[in-house]
């Protein structure tokens, strides 16, 4: 007989404790596991075993099928496979099984086994993204620093100071193992003074840690901010509240729309440019563009919140409703009288009355302010045609019907809708979603499993799971579906694009219009980015260049490099003797040796003799470096910055907006870009200067390796591998 599975709910806070040593009380369950499994009778995790074995956690993952009649082996110091981490902490995570997939998002689940679905719900819940190849690799075994950043990630564990582990210093995890020291769920490993980061886990660890978040949910140790209570999908964002009240947006964020505010918050809404949140006051909080005035909420009373192109409207307690912003269609002139519910579209908006009728505002162009003749129970505005849920379940749709989102509507009952651009998509009785029109991207295709809300963007959507968690599907445009996610070795920014260097050696680049491709495939030790190329050095030595759709081809000398720099139209590399060479749309390079150099619209470089020598661009000073003996250089648009040997910093050049007024303090390497410049400090922490408005370029909080600064953005390096961007953010945190 199967035994019953019980799960902690959804997204317990911990998962991965310190090494659990039997005690008195784990005497009942030494006994079960003794009876169950021979071989972990005695071992240190025996409870451990014995609580998940007689919750289900591990059917079907034992280490050898037992013949009848004979004792089952769990082999508790085998090394815990991948695909058997992924069943194991979904079982826990969701408490449910995940429903049957047709396809994986990883290329080495084709043949879909029955634990394939495990995983893809795993990536789902954004504990892990596999490997750069596209890949998972479910038969390898998972060491303890990789459960870390895991469980960091999944868990959105603070950042959190050094745990002093003697062997963790330089280490890719070292981020997360810090968190989870400072949390208390691990003393380390053997004396406590080493964590052993790469050491397999074993499956008998691993069912220490999964008991260990029963026991953190018994206590009450959730994690809400990562489950959800509200979704909203705008034009090219999406914001969601979290079941901690907080908010939280992603994707496109070119005004701001994407960058939500602290506070707490019962709904959100997000429009094209803006989105806005009914806060738990019962006010109207906005972010984002305020062109036509859409940020500026009356202050009353509201029970809802709905955004659309450059207005925003909310249904007050009295039932009325008030919109503000653009009206140059008459969107933002609601009717007098009570409502009890309302929604936005791109250039109009509808309420449902009391008595279910519904009244709508706005463009007609198209005839999605026509309403039909009817009673309601709901009315959803899209982007140029509405929707209405009648009170029987059924759907009418009506307004433009150019990609049929009026004429496609399947027959059946519906729980709710959801309309954003120019689709729909419905929640079934049984809590399954199903979308409808075409699209000039495509259908949208939504995942199996059960849903309690849904909302529809441009070209994507996103919907809320029973077990609390966000799931997005559609075009991938500017992030908006897709979790920034990878390990890093190091990363260069520039004007419209990012590269990244990644741990495996491969290159990745990504950003806005006109961006640079990655180089030539292969495997790579540096990464260089200027305004219209990307140039890589090899593992052996040999550089390759990528050009823009701006830019002229860059063909690099041959010979062995150890460094390389991209300026504007130009590119310099560091031979292995030390020498220099530059190709491109650049003059006048020095002759000597050199330890490293920096490009920008100008070149400076660390001599042998640790003295600086710049030349190119001089409009402002830039290329006239101060004396003095210099560790490091970073030129930047109009002006440089050195880190001298005593580890300050002096910058030179252009000072119009503060760029050039460097801090006080130590610093181990600084970063020259356009208006401003950053440093980073000898505690990891980063320090900018210096400004471009309308963008913040305030750096986050956490330690970092490298900090790399473009011209209206900056990137950086964390110390557990991942890459953040910051300022001018469309499109620049990583795929």
């Amino acid at each position: 007989m199967a035994r019953r599975r019980i799960g902690v709910g959804a997204l317990p806070w911990l998962l991965l404790a310190a090494t659990v040593w039997p005690n008195a009380a784990a005497a009942q369950p030494e006994e079960a596991a003794a009876t169950r499994f021979a071989d972990a009778a005695g071992h240190f995790a025996v409870d451990s075993i014995a609580l998940l074995d007689g919750q289900g956690v591990f059917e079907r993952t034992l280490c050898g099928q037992p013949d009848e009649g004979s004792v089952a082996e769990f082999c508790p110091a085998e090394p815990v496979l991948r695909w058997v981490m992924a069943v194991w902490m979904v079982r826990l995570l969701d408490g449910v099984e995940p429903p049957r997939i047709s396809s994986s998002r990883f290329a080495d689940l084709e043949d879909l086994r029955w634990w394939a679905r495990y995983v893809e719900r795993l990536a789902e819940l954004g504990v892990t993204a596999g490997y750069t190849d596209g890949t998972f690799r479910p038969r390898h075994g998972v060491t303890r620093g990789q459960m870390a950043t895991f469980l960091a990630v999944a868990f959105n564990l603070p950042e959190a100071d050094d745990a002093g582990f003697t062997d963790t210093v330089d280490h890719t995890h070292r981020d997360a193992i810090n968190r989870l020291a400072a949390a208390g769920i691990t003393g380390g490993c053997g004396d406590g003074t080493r964590f052993c980061p790469d050491r397999v886990t074993t499956r008998g660890e691993m069912a220490a840690f999964l008991a260990s978040a029963l026991r953190a949910r018994s206590n009450g140790l959730v994690d809400a901010r990562r489950t959800f209570s509200a979704i909203s999908a705008g034009f090219q964002h999406a914001c969601a509240v979290r079941s901690d009240e907080t908010a939280v947006c992603w994707g496109a964020n070119d005004y701001g729309q994407a960058e939500a505010p602290e506070g707490n918050f019962t709904s959100v809404s997000a429009g094209t440019w803006h989105s806005c949140g009914l806060s738990t006051d019962a006010s109207i909080v906005c972010w984002g563009d305020n062109t036509n005035g859409e940020l500026d909420a009356p202050p009353d009373s509201f029970t809802a919140v709905s955004v659309g192109w450059g207005f925003s409207c909310g249904h007050r307690t009295d039932g009325t409703v008030v919109c503000w912003g653009s009206s140059h269609a008459g969107q933002s002139t609601a009717p007098a009288g009570g409502f009890r519910a309302l929604s936005a579209g791109l250039t109009h908006s509808c309420g449902l009355r009391d008595d279910g009728s519904v009244d709508c505002w706005g463009d007609n162009s198209h005839g999605p302010a026509t309403v039909p003749d009817g009673t309601y129970g709901a009315v959803f505005a899209g982007s140029r045609f509405t929707c209405g849920l009648r009170e029987d379940g059924t759907v009418l749709c009506w307004g433009n019907n150019q990609l049929g989102q009026t004429t496609r509507v399947p027959r059946g009952r519906f729980e709710t809708l959801a309309a954003g651009g120019d689709y729909a998509c419905g929640i079934r009785a049984d809590a399954s979603v199903e979308c409808w029109d075409e699209g000039i991207t495509g259908p949208l295709e939504p995942p199996e499993g059960r849903f309690t809300a849904v909302s529809v963007g441009a070209s994507f959507a996103c919907g809320l799971r029973e077990d609390a968690s966000v799931v997005c599907w559609g075009r991938v445009h500017e992030g908006q579906t897709v979790v920034p996610a990878g390990r890093f070795g190091g990363v260069s920014a520039s004007v419209l694009h990012v590269c990244g260097l990644r741990t495996d050696g491969s290159l990745v680049c990504w950003g806005g219009y006109g961006r640079v491709e990655a180089p030539q495939e292969g495997s790579y030790v540096a990464i260089s980015t200027g305004p219209k190329h990307a140039c890589g050095v090899r593992i052996d030595g040999s550089i390759t260049c990528q050009a823009s759709g701006f830019g002229e081809d860059l063909s690099p000398p041959e010979g062995s490099f150890t460094a390389v720099s991209v300026g504007d139209g130009y590119a310099c590399g560091l031979r292995s003797d030390e020498t220099l060479v530059c190709w491109g749309e650049i003059s006048d390079v020095p002759e000597g040796r050199f330890r490293s150099i920096s490009s920008y619209s100008h070149t400076c470089g660390v001599r042998a003799d640790w003295t600086i020598a710049c030349w190119g661009r001089n409009d402002f000073g830039e290329s006239v470096p101060p004396p003095g003996m210099f560790r490091a250089v970073s030129a930047g648009e109009h002006h440089s910055c050195g880190v001298r040997t005593d580890r300050t910093v002096i910058c030179w050049g252009r000072n119009n907006q503060g760029q050039s007024l460097a801090p006080d303090g130590r610093f181990s390497a600084v970063s020259a870009g356009n208006g401003h410049s950053c440093g980073l400090r000898d505690n990891g922490r980063i320090v900018c200067w210096g400004e471009y408005e309308p963008w913040d370029l305030t750096p986050p909080d956490g330690e970092f390796s490298a900090v790399d600064v473009g011209w209206l953005r900056a990137c950086a390096l964390r110390r557990d591998g991942a890459v953040v961007c910051w300022g001018s953010n469309n499109s620049f945190n990583p795929p």
